[in-house]
């Protein structure tokens, strides 16, 4: 996914699959690797960057996915 990079930024995500993993990696506009991080379940990650354009890409494991991703917006809501 194609996103605009700030200098603080957040990404939210909330997958109902517990037992399933999502790896999540950032990169810059020249490709590199900004971030990268494992998620199972729940979780709010921040990371910093240079502000531009950038790409985020969610690598998923096998098994079944249901989640729900906010990029630079608010935080999960309580359930």
């Amino acid at each position: 996914m194609k996103t605009l990079l700030k200098e603080n930024n957040t990404i939210s995500i909330k997958n109902d699959q517990t037992e399933s993993e999502i790896e999540c990696i950032v990169m810059n506009s020249k490709g590199e690797k900004v971030f990268s991080e494992i998620i199972k379940g729940d979780a709010i990650i921040s990371f910093e960057s240079k502000p531009g354009e950038g790409i985020i890409k969610l690598v998923l494991s096998n098994g079944k996915h249901d989640a729900m991703i906010i990029i630079n917006g608010d935080e999960l809501p309580e359930e």
